[in-house]
């Protein structure tokens, strides 16, 4: 279950308004590759080397794919997209 604790947060849109409470997901545990890789095992005919290689491929082909324009579905878990934030410049005199 996920533990969730309220945060009194200011706007930063809206600074003269009153703060609000917002929900704040609460991380105590940390999981690793190789707990996820054993997990992953236990619930298929892999061995938990075959997954751990599997997992290390997927984190070497996402960001090449990313930077190559494209973006990645993970249908039910995620979507990963790249993005930019830039300070917008003024255009040169001619």
């Amino acid at each position: 279950m996920i533990k969730i604790k309220k945060v009194l947060k200011k706007n930063p849109r809206e600074p003269e308004a009153a703060p609000r409470y917002y929900a704040s997901a609460v991380h105590d545990v940390k999981v690793d590759l190789n707990s996820l890789a054993t997990s992953v095992a236990d619930r298929c005919s892999l061995r938990r080397a075959d997954v751990h290689g599997v997992l290390i491929a997927l984190m070497d082909i996402i960001p090449a794919e990313l930077a190559s324009g494209k973006i990645i579905s993970l249908v039910t878990l995620a979507v990963f997209t790249l993005m930019y934030k830039a300070k917008g410049l003024k255009p040169r005199p001619s």
